[in-house]
């Protein structure tokens, strides 16, 4: 009965990210992500930390020389991009504080 109502007001299933999520991590820890926002935030963070320093280090150039010098040339830049982003988001976080 519940099927037949959301079908007829047009709902879809749940969003892809969701289900991606479900399958990568397992219902359980999907579950435990979801309600612990602790987990959440810190996933969150990661995420966007990573994002800066795929963005920084060039990735995709790099690993146009080929994989094992770009993997050289990445491991040889990642301690200055990394010092880079901490400082930049140590800066964004005192200009948001007001301090």
């Amino acid at each position: 009965m519940t099927q037949q109502a959301n079908l007829m007001a047009g709902k879809r299933s749940a969003p892809i990210w969701a289900l991606l999520a479900i399958v990568f991590l397992g219902w359980n820890e999907f579950m435990v992500v979801l309600w612990n926002p602790l987990y959440l935030i810190i996933g969150a963070v990661l995420f966007i930390l990573g994002r800066q320093m795929y963005g920084e280090l060039d990735v995709d150039a790099e690993l146009q020389r080929g994989p094992i010098m770009g993997l050289i040339n990445i491991y040889h830049k990642l301690g200055g991009v990394l010092h880079k982003v901490a400082v930049q988001n140590v800066e964004a976080a005192q200009h948001l504080g007001g301090a």
